[in-house]
């Protein structure tokens, strides 16, 4: 009746209003949008680029930075030694040069702060290296650059022959890593969590298992191994955390105080554990820590880390020999006198005139602490010295000791909070 008008067929494709084509074109354009997107994610390109566009804007500020770097240099002779050591390393040799890991001048600047200034140094293969510091010194800062999680402003770190800059990838394949707050998934189990990581590590077959459960024994987890690690006590959980590290025998470890929050009984355990991985898998470690006791027992060689550059550095035994000479004498007021500004003048004065060599180290709460430094003084003068002046004084108590590490760390930890200031 109508002919040929009575159906008027169009394609879907079209760009009409009824058609589809125009959404499907768009939506092909969005997929090489967004994959471009995940690409340059993924390669950290954009990351690179971003750091470059940073650093052009900084050159206007380089007379500045300058200034804070000779601020921050500082006069310890084995740190300066470390670094001409590391920095002649890096000019002769491509890599790491045979050394576990290598550090050169690597900084981190978050807008006008500097959190770490220009870090150099280097662990040698089965070495244990540790870093102490306060709070806010830097520890976490250069953790989180090691890792990949932040990029550093300046500088550069090795393994083997992979930059963190330029081949992050590969640098985080030689890295075992606990960090400072358990990072486990609540609903797994303590082994699925241990075959998950191995699996990430390139293990599988019987060779996963078996690596599996070699952590778990060496851990100690046999009884926990198949709870989920929401129902894992503390010591339990920082257990998983050193095993998860350590599967897949990685080059070098990274651990972000491992024994934090953790009972005497269970600390010493992970000690134990992070001894004979070292002796099983010639593994490299860098810890850091705020107990001495853990250097003491686990470092070979340590760092005193402040306002992010090293203030000391070297065996426990050579900083000892070093900053730890004389001894240190603490004297504790009565109550009545703890804020009578005469009598601790007038015992100040004392000391200093007849007690050749003290130096006065802190003053708080009617507690006085000297480090005294005098070749010539026998410690039964020194005690004879402070019986006198006991009941001269009518002073509380006193105490005399050889410095230990803790007295210092607790030196050098002054210094961060004065900066800070």
């Amino acid at each position: 009746l109508c002919g040929s008008n009575c159906i008027n067929v169009t394609s879907p494709l079209t760009w009409e209003e009824n058609a589809c084509g125009r959404d499907l074109f768009f939506l092909f354009i969005d997929g090489f949008i967004y994959f471009g997107i995940v690409l340059l994610l993924e390669t950290r390109v954009l990351a690179m680029m971003i750091r470059l566009l940073k650093a052009r804007l900084r050159r206007v500020q380089r007379p500045t930075i300058s200034q804070m770097r000779q601020e921050s240099v500082i006069e310890d002779s084995e740190v300066l030694q470390e670094e001409q050591r590391i920095r002649h390393l890096t000019a002769t040799q491509q890599g790491s040069g045979g050394e576990a890991l290598v550090v050169s001048e690597l900084t981190k600047v978050f807008k006008n702060f500097r959190a770490v200034k220009h870090l150099t140094f280097g662990i040698h293969q089965e070495e244990c290296f540790g870093f102490l510091g306060v709070n806010g010194a830097g520890k976490t800062t250069t953790f989180r650059m090691l890792t990949g999680d932040c990029l550093p402003t300046e500088g550069n770190a090795f393994i083997q022959n992979s930059s963190l800059r330029t081949d992050l990838k590969r640098f985080q394949s030689y890295l075992g890593y606990c960090p400072q707050f358990d990072a486990l998934i609540d609903r797994l189990t303590g082994r699925e969590m241990l075959m998950l990581f191995g699996r990430l590590r390139g293990l599988f077959g019987n060779d996963l298992l078996d690596k599996v459960e070699k952590m778990i024994r060496l851990t100690d987890l046999s009884k926990h191994a198949d709870k989920q690690t929401q129902f894992y006590s503390g010591g339990n959980k920082r257990k998983l955390s050193v095993a998860i590290a350590l599967i897949g025998t990685p080059p070098l470890i990274l651990l972000d105080e491992p024994t934090a929050g953790v009972d005497p009984v269970s600390r010493r355990k992970i000690w134990k554990i992070l001894a004979q991985a070292r002796n099983n898998t010639g593994a490299a470690v860098l810890l850091t820590t705020h107990s001495m006791e853990e250097s003491e027992a686990l470092c070979n060689r340590l760092a005193i880390m402040v306002n992010g550059r090293f203030r000391c550095l070297g065996s426990i035994q050579q900083l000892k020999s070093k900053y730890g000479q004389g001894y240190t004498l603490t004297i504790k007021l009565k109550r009545e006198d703890e804020n009578n500004e005469n009598t601790l003048n007038v015992i100040k004065g004392h000391i200093q005139s007849n007690l050749q060599g003290a130096d006065l180290k802190d003053d708080h709460q009617g507690m006085l602490q000297y480090h005294v430094v005098n070749p010539s003084l026998r410690l039964s003068h020194l005690f004879k010295f402070m019986s006198h002046m006991k009941i001269q004084f009518q002073l509380e108590d006193y105490l005399i000791s050889t410095t230990s590490l803790e007295q210092i760390f607790l030196t050098f930890a002054r210094a961060q909070r004065v900066s800070g200031e």
